[in-house]
């Protein structure tokens, strides 16, 4: 048994499937799952549709679902900044408790989960 741990402990260890790269790559995978069930919550068909406060109310929302930077989410709402992307974001958080078509949208995706 000694023999056979010492052997293990000499080996290398394959950690390929657990790098930053892997995990930010499973990570987007789930958001866009979590994209594309939003997007069909909120009556969109293509992701080229989700327009104004709607793109950002789903942004965040798929923030909370995975692990995403919001350069990628960006990405995939064609926001065309990071920085645009992440005040909005802020900005839907701060609506969320005066807008009423916000709230509802909010709920709405939450029941997704």
């Amino acid at each position: 048994m000694r023999d056979r741990l010492e052997e293990l402990a000499r080996k290398p260890r394959d950690r390929e499937s657990w790098n930053d790269e892997a995990v930010e790559e499973m990570e987007e995978v789930r958001a866009m799952r979590w994209l594309k069930a939003g997007m069909k919550v909120l009556g969109y068909k293509k992701m080229e549709e989700v327009k104004g406060w709607d793109r950002y109310v789903l942004a965040r929302w798929v923030r909370q679902q995975a692990k995403v930077s919001v350069k990628w989410l960006g990405e995939q709402l064609n926001v065309r900044t990071p920085g645009g992307m992440s005040s909005s974001i802020y900005l839907v958080g701060q609506r969320m408790h005066r807008d009423a078509k916000i709230a509802r949208q909010w709920k709405q995706l939450g029941k997704i989960v």
